[in-house]
């Protein structure tokens, strides 16, 4: 339970002192919280995110998390994606919630 109150509290500072949705200069980038699953394939993760599976395409800057296991299958994490133009979800950040 202390568990659950802690990520809740994280995911509601990041949301009031970013909002949920920030538009960049080409992009609009999402925030959230999951359980990362595992990798799907050298360039997918997947994430559970409120109970439902989500694909996302990694990057130069975000694949290097998962080449060096820091980021381990079942942990909660929050992620900063955005959406590009065929509609896939495109990671930006990655980060481990303790």
């Amino acid at each position: 339970m202390k568990k659950f109150a802690y990520i809740i509290c994280i995911v509601s500072l990041i949301s009031i002192l970013m909002g949920c949705i920030y538009k960049t200069e080409n992009n609009t980038n999402y925030i959230s919280v999951g359980t990362y699953v595992g990798l799907i394939d050298d360039n997918s993760i997947e994430v559970t995110i409120n109970s439902s599976p989500m694909a996302f395409r990694l990057t130069d800057n975000t694949r290097g998390y998962f080449d060096q296991n820091i980021i381990k299958e079942d942990e909660n994490v929050i992620l900063i994606y955005f959406k590009n133009k065929y509609e896939q979800l495109i990671l930006v950040n990655i980060q481990q919630i303790d």
